[in-house]
């Protein structure tokens, strides 16, 4: 089946070319066979940009999607669901399925010390200091209050983390007001 496939691509490509058509295919580093996921780009500056493959791929452009350069599986994979989000006052933080970046995504590696998910599906942190992070899990969700060193479990939070959203404005007494979704309610 594999000889049969390559063989048609072949054709295909020979035909386009024996025609005389002008027009040329750039590959932009994309791929894989799959469908493209969580798009990303930077609101520090929005060339760079990162999506995830469903085939386990995760790109970054840093030319507002012109290029794109594959992350080293060994840091990293893509995700069908979880997108990267951006440190509110530093453009170089960037964190990622309970990984961080420090250098705009290049390098990635563990959040904190002994974080206590596996598989990190949603990621929201607040948008004034950064400090306050919420990772979302099958199982959960998790609570950082100093940008990530150190978690805990929320106890009154049950099934699999859908979406999370940490308001931009402290209620009185220095409290955010964190909204969680999960399969459960």
């Amino acid at each position: 089946m594999r000889a049969l496939v390559t063989g048609t691509v072949a054709v295909v490509l020979c035909a386009t070319a024996s025609n005389g058509n002008e027009e040329r295919w750039t590959p932009l580093g994309l791929g894989g066979g799959g469908a493209m996921y969580a798009p990303a780009s930077s609101p520090h500056d929005p060339k760079l940009m990162f999506v995830s493959c469903d085939m386990g791929g995760f790109y970054r452009s840093t030319d507002g999607g012109a290029s794109w350069r594959m992350i080293d599986f060994r840091q990293t994979r893509g995700s069908t669901a979880c997108k990267p989000v951006f440190h509110p006052k530093d453009p170089k933080v960037i964190y990622f399925q309970g990984l961080v970046s420090q250098d705009q995504g290049l390098t990635w590696k563990p959040l904190g010390n002994n974080a206590p998910f596996k598989e990190v599906v949603e990621m929201a942190l607040d948008p004034e200091e950064g400090r306050l992070m919420l990772a979302g899990a099958p199982d959960g969700v998790f609570l950082s209050r100093d940008a990530g060193e150190n978690w805990e479990k929320g106890p009154a939070v049950a099934g699999s983390v859908v979406g999370l959203y940490v308001c931009p404005v402290k209620e009185p007494g220095g409290l955010f007001c964190l909204f969680v979704a999960t399969s459960s309610g």
